[in-house]
């Protein structure tokens, strides 16, 4: 199957076995009572067309970025409150997002412009990238910070010992320098 079109359906959800239809290339069902997109979507590699307009759908999976060839996505007149910053690395040609009133990180009245969607998802993009590898960076510290923490206790427990055993030679060298200078003065006294 290349085109599957439920418009105007009354249809209540996509079922998750959508990711099956791997020759599809249009996806209509606008018009629907749809809350949510499967995450399977990203399987379907040759989908070209996705209408998901006029429906009731609260989020965009993802997922939807693995459809390397997707040029059209209608998603406009739903409940859609973030779209995935990864749309960007997409070839879309056509793209509107018009009347999600819960969709803050693209100003209305750019919501139906494919270039400043684009460009704002790319933006969103790369500073996920960026704050993903800031993310990984931190975890890193924090795990050298926890090794840390046991080299400087086993460091403290060194410097205690190594301590113990300096008092311990200062105090053998005492005795020595003792020693010997007793040593010494009864050779002197057996001399005279």
């Amino acid at each position: 199957m290349k085109e599957l079109n439920l418009a105007c359906n009354m249809v209540q959800g996509l079922p998750s076995t959508l990711g099956k239809l791997n020759k599809l290339n249009v996806l209509k069902a606008n018009g629907n009572k749809i809350k949510e997109i499967p995450i399977e979507i990203g399987k379907l590699k040759l989908l070209k067309v996705v209408h998901l307009n006029e429906n009731e759908i609260i989020g965009v999976p993802e997922e939807i970025a693995h459809c390397p060839r997707l040029e059209v996505l209608r998603l406009q007149n739903n409940n859609i409150g973030h779209l995935p910053s990864a749309i960007s690395e997409l070839p879309i040609k056509e793209i509107d997002v018009s009347l999600n009133n819960g969709l803050t990180m693209i100003p209305r009245p750019m919501r139906g412009n494919t270039g400043i969607i684009m460009w704002i998802l790319g933006l969103h993009h790369e500073n996920t990238k960026q704050v993903l590898q800031v993310e990984q960076c931190n975890m890193d510290m924090l795990a050298l910070f926890k090794g840390s923490e046991d080299d400087i206790e086993a460091t403290k427990k060194d410097i205690v010992t190594f301590a113990n055993q300096r008092n311990d030679l200062a105090i053998e060298r005492a005795n020595l320098h003792v020693y010997l200078t007793l040593k010494a003065a009864s050779k002197k006294c057996t001399i005279s």
